[in-house]
């Protein structure tokens, strides 16, 4: 193995022109390991646990501890970690690295496999760098490192860009259970019109096994390929921006398992973003999964997304697994989320895409969509995303949120601009809603501005209490809904079903023939209690099919105080039935 690097190793003191992605690639078997900067005037260091003391850092007589190593180094070097048997205890102390520098496993990938030696770091204590792993600076790689029992985070790094971070397995970090995230407290919406309740402390996370801050820096940065997991009292990665920080972050490839809050911590994250201040953050979350993350009294989240203030948060997720969601804090265990995108104070800007991603398993809602601070915008745009098998309350009665919906919509504060746009997308066997659909102002002074959704080509069916289910209990300017082509059909509950006890300025509900130019195209049959259901809404729903060539059966749709047209109607099936 190492005699295919030997050609650059350097005698101390000797400094040769390396290309280190190169290194990096033979280090760990050939796997790609994309460098921050190329060709650059490096020495290259070595050091193992096994190695004998009073090493030189050469690959014959390498350094024995982490500090040693970080002593030698300067900025722009390249550091091995060498393998060493189970038997031997890993390097201690952490590693705080100087700008640009290469922090290399050797050997095969630690990610996936079963290996018996391997390039193994720790930090047991907060004696130095605060019980950090690795500390990293601006245009740092980190790769192919087992990180085990730090004291503190696995990896971390603040107000750094161009740093790189992937393929290393992280696991039992922060064993100290410190604070990490910190969840600002708010007041949420109660199934009582204007009626909120506060959550007076905020909730507290434990420190992540990767957790980036910034609150000055600018520029991008890289987390892909890493394993974090098995940890009882930390969140998986997280990026958490104030000031006037301004990053990109690709966050890629990374499997996130069997995490659990710990301590007095409320919350747990598998990836979480977090803006505040005047900062601004594109995530760009591509392949990345996210299992058993949770305890019994837990608010768990598959990946979570939190502006605040004036900030701007954009985040883009493709091709996402989350699974099996655990607990969720209070005796019912209901606020387990895959995902969670919400704004609970201030003014921001959000925006989540999710596209090709599923969602399986949990016992709160599956998919939330939360903009409960003022005057405050959020969008969310969903394209092929499944979502399935909710285990909550199913009951929105005292709460209208973690009830084992498969999608959650809710408008709760004056101003608020809240849309959902939904193609190709599945919302099935969930414990209450398929789609809900919720405006209760608690927040604030005057109505919510603006809720609005638009759902074409889906299938929203076979959930244990309504499949589309909007709810209006307090003041909101302007509502406008639309489903098109889509299968809304046999729900426990009512398949459609519209409530307004508040006051709503411009509506239109348009699941056909309406104005916002739905086609129809809907399969609307087989409710448990009724197909459709209004109470004070006017909801155009014609050119859907019924379950019959001549329309809605006897006592199928019910209207109170508003009105369900549903002619002219399909008189055979559409393909949405099938969808």
């Amino acid at each position: 193995m190492f005699s295919s690097i030997t050609r650059v190793a350097a005698l101390p003191g000797v400094r040769r022109r390396t290309q280190v992605g190169l290194l990096a690639a033979a280090m760990i078997g050939g796997a790609a390991a994309p460098a921050v900067g190329a060709t650059t005037a490096t020495h290259t260091w070595y050091v193992s646990a096994a190695a004998a003391p009073g090493g030189n850092g050469t690959q014959k007589a390498p350094f024995n501890t982490l500090a040693a190593v970080e002593q030698a180094s300067v900025a722009g070097d390249t550091i091995i970690v060498m393998p060493s048997g189970p038997t031997l205890a890993p390097l201690d102390g952490g590693i705080a690295l100087k700008p640009n520098q290469h922090l290399i496993g050797s050997g095969p990938s630690v990610v996936g496999g079963s290996l018996t030696n391997t390039p193994r770091i720790t930090n047991t204590s907060a004696t130095q760098h605060n019980g950090d792993a690795v500390q990293l600076a601006s245009g740092d790689e980190v790769t192919n490192l087992v990180i085990t029992g730090a004291y503190r985070g696995g990896i971390y790094g603040n107000n750094v860009a161009g740093v790189n971070v992937h393929g290393n397995d992280v696991t039992a970090y922060n064993t100290s259970c410190t604070d990490g995230f910190f969840i600002a407290p708010f007041t949420f919406p109660t199934g009582a019109p204007g009626v909120g309740a506060p959550l007076t402390a905020g909730l507290k996370n434990g420190f992540a096994g990767i957790m980036l801050d910034a609150s000055t820096v600018a520029g991008s940065v890289t987390i892909s390929q890493n394993r974090v997991h098995d940890a009882a009292c930390g969140d998986g990665i997280d990026l958490r921006l104030s000031g006037t920080a301004k990053l990109t972050a690709s966050i890629a490839h990374n499997t996130v398992n069997n995490l659990n809050n710990g301590g007095d911590h409320q919350s747990v994250l598998a990836i979480g973003a977090q803006t505040s201040n005047s900062a601004s953050l594109t995530a760009n979350l591509s392949y990345n999964s996210e299992s058993y993350v949770g305890g019994l009294e837990s608010d768990s989240e598959g990946f979570f997304g939190y502006p605040s203030d004036t900030s701007h948060l954009t985040m883009s997720v493709d091709h996402n697994t989350f699974a099996h969601g655990v607990g969720g804090i209070g005796p019912n265990g209901r606020s387990a989320n895959g995902m969670e995108f919400v704004i609970l104070s201030g003014a921001p800007t959000a925006s989540m895409s999710i596209t090709n991603s599923s969602f399986y398993d949990t016992s709160g809602d599956l998919m939330e969509e939360l903009n409960w601070g003022v005057n405050s915008t959020m969008h969310l745009s969903l394209s092929n995303v499944t979502a399935s098998h909710s285990t909550g309350a199913g009951d929105s009665t005292a709460l209208p949120f973690n009830n084992g919906d498969c999608l959650l919509e809710s408008s709760a504060g004056s101003g608020t601009t809240t849309t959902l746009s939904a193609t190709g997308t599945h919302l099935s066997d969930c414990a209450n809603n398929g789609l809900t659909v919720h405006n209760n102002v608690v927040n604030g002074s005057g109505p919510a501005a603006n809720l609005a959704f638009d759902v074409r080509s889906s299938s929203i069916h076979g959930n244990r209490g309504d499949n589309l289910k909007v709810t209006n209990l307090t003041g909101l300017t302007k509502l406008t809904g639309r489903t098109e082509g889509t299968n809304l059909t046999s729900a426990t509950g009512t398949d459609i079903a519209f409530q307004q006890s508040g006051t709503t300025g411009s509506t239109a509900l348009d699941l056909g023939g309406g104005a916002l130019g739905s086609a129809g195209g809907n399969c609307i049959t087989g409710g448990g209690v009724a197909d459709a259901q209004t109470n004070g809404f006017t909801v155009q729903a014609a050119h859907n099919w019924w379950g019959s060539p001549t329309g809605p059966g006897t006592g199928r749709v019910i209207a109170v105080n508003g009105t369900i047209t549903t002619s002219p109607n399909l008189s055979a099936a559409p393909t949405s039935c099938s969808l």
